[in-house]
C-alpha cells in the first residue's frame, strides 16, 4: 500500500503576517514623517499629494508615527511593551478628542494640533482637510489588535 505524506505547514500565514509587522510599521513612521516634514518645510505636497485633493491631517500624521513605533516593539522586554502601550494610550487620547469633537460639534482637536495655523489657511482657501468619519474606528482597531 503506498502512504501519502502530507507535509504540513502549520501557521505558515501567521508567521508571514507576523513577519510583515515590522515593515509595515516602518511604512507608517515614514509616511507620517514624511507629512509632518511638509508641514515644517511648508511643501503641500507633501501632506496633500493629490492637488486640491485631501490632506494629512497633523494629527493623523502623529498618530500613524506613534502606532508605527509601537507596533515595531517585538521584543518581550518589560519596558517595550511599557512604550507600546503608552504609544497607543496617547493615540487613543486622540481618537477620544476626535470622538467628542464629532458628537458635540466642539473643536477640542484644534487644542492639541500641531500647525494649526496651516490647517485653518487651508480650510479658509476652501481646501478640503477634515478627519475621515472611518479614522477614529481604523485606529482604534489598530489599537486594539
Amino acid at each position: 500500500m503506498l502512504k501519502t505524506t502530507i507535509e504540513e505547514k502549520p501557521w505558515v500565514l501567521v508567521k508571514f503576517a507576523q513577519a510583515l509587522v515590522c515593515p509595515l510599521g516602518t511604512v507608517g513612521i515614514l509616511f507620517g514623517v514624511t507629512a509632518i516634514a511638509g508641514y515644517v518645510s511648508a511643501i503641500e505636497e507633501l501632506y496633500r499629494p493629490i492637488t486640491d485633493g485631501a490632506a494629512t491631517n497633523p494629527l493623523t500624521a502623529i498618530c500613524m508615527i506613534l502606532i508605527g513605533f509601537a507596533i515595531r516593539n517585538r521584543n518581550n522586554h518589560k519596558y517595550e511593551r511599557w512604550l507600546s502601550r503608552l504609544l497607543a494610550f496617547l493615540v487613543m487620547i486622540v481618537i477620544s478628542t476626535l470622538f467628542v469633537d464629532t458628537v458635540s460639534d466642539s473643536n477640542i482637536s484644534a487644542l492639541i494640533t500641531p500647525f494649526q495655523h496651516q490647517v485653518q489657511l487651508d480650510l479658509q482657501m476652501g481646501k478640503a482637510m477634515i478627519w475621515g468619519a472611518n479614522l477614529p474606528p481604523c485606529f482604534f482597531s489598530l489599537l486594539l489588535a
